[in-house]
């Protein structure tokens, strides 16, 4: 009967100063800190995707036994059952968890702000954390604890930055869906559809049959797709677009957003509508104008627009 173990491992080195005779040699130093036996054997062991937004997730990990109980591992040997997140219908190879599902993190929030928010910011009840389960089992269902997503999807992605879940549906026409985070975190199974709108996600995008999702951009509405010839694909579908775009306007960065929306042929009415107070009165034009050298970008921005609200 074996037994399988968590072992926490310190990796430590030193560069030793040079004396100017040959290379020099790292001397590296591992030391098992911790070992600790588990109750069942062990699936699948990852870190937390939120483990540079969020200071609880550093050192930590999320652990999935065999029978499907899942467990989340903190450093310094602590180990307990996941009860934040809930545990999956069925044991699944391929899992990823959001350690503080609370946390808005965007790639302009800074390490210091998101670790005060997380450590200060919107918990459950009793304190704890929200925690955001996924798993994908070897007969292709996406769960995300104890809910069902899909009965038929080849691969999943978390993106933070775009704070989505994006997966590939399986059957005649796949497709590459995308669920809010914020839906998810929120979803409540006693209301009623209305309520919930986690499974109805955002614009999906048509795939090839039998490709996969690889990765999605931190710092870019793109999602990187496997074919089944085996060759990469890079695409932009519009559910990353959009919010990447109104960041972008948010953030004041004119030049790059109307770049992406030329390119992406997004209405430019947006330049103005998504606020158009701060753009026509509080100098967001002169900014604007101040960042599109291109005077042909000037005249297609002018000619685009119209007087309805997009």
């Amino acid at each position: 009967h074996f037994i399988d173990h968590l072992i926490e491992l310190k990796i430590t080195h030193n560069i030793p100063t040079s004396s100017g005779e040959g290379p020099v040699a790292t001397i590296a130093d591992i030391v098992v800190t911790f070992s600790l036996p588990l109750e069942g054997r062990a699936l699948r062991i990852v870190n937390w995707s939120d483990t540079v937004h969020s200071a609880g997730a550093r050192g930590g990990a999320l652990l999935q036994l065999a029978d499907g109980t899942t467990l989340e591992y903190s450093q310094g040997g602590v180990l307990e059952p996941c009860d934040a997140a809930g545990p999956l219908l069925e044991a699944c190879p391929w899992i990823a968890g959001v350690y503080d599902a609370t946390s808005d993190a965007t790639p302009t929030t800074s390490p210091k702000t998101t670790d005060d928010q997380n450590l200060h910011g919107d918990d459950d009840d009793d304190g704890t954390p929200k925690r955001l389960v996924i798993g994908l089992s070897s007969r292709y269902r996406l769960y995300c604890g104890e809910r069902l997503l899909s009965g038929a999807s080849s691969s999943f992605f978390i993106s933070l930055e775009h704070r989505f879940i994006t997966h590939v549906t399986i059957g005649s026409r796949p497709q590459l869906r995308f669920l809010s985070l914020a839906s998810l975190r929120d979803f409540d199974p006693l209301m009623g559809s209305d309520e919930n709108m986690a499974l109805d996600g955002y614009e999906p995008r048509s795939v090839e049959r039998g490709a996969r999702l690889v990765a999605i951009f931190p710092t870019k509405p793109m999602a990187i797709i496997q074919m089944p010839r085996g060759n990469l694909e890079s695409i932009s579908p519009r559910a990353l677009v959009l919010p990447f775009v109104m960041m972008k306007i948010q953030a004041g960065d004119f030049l790059t957003a109307l770049d992406i929306m030329r390119r992406q042929r997004v209405d430019m009415n947006l330049l103005v509508d998504l606020d158009p107070i701060s753009f026509l009165e509080k100098g967001g034009a002169e900014q604007f104008i101040g960042q599109i050298q291109n005077i042909n970008n000037i005249n297609l921005f002018l000619s685009s627009l119209i007087d309805v609200d997009t």
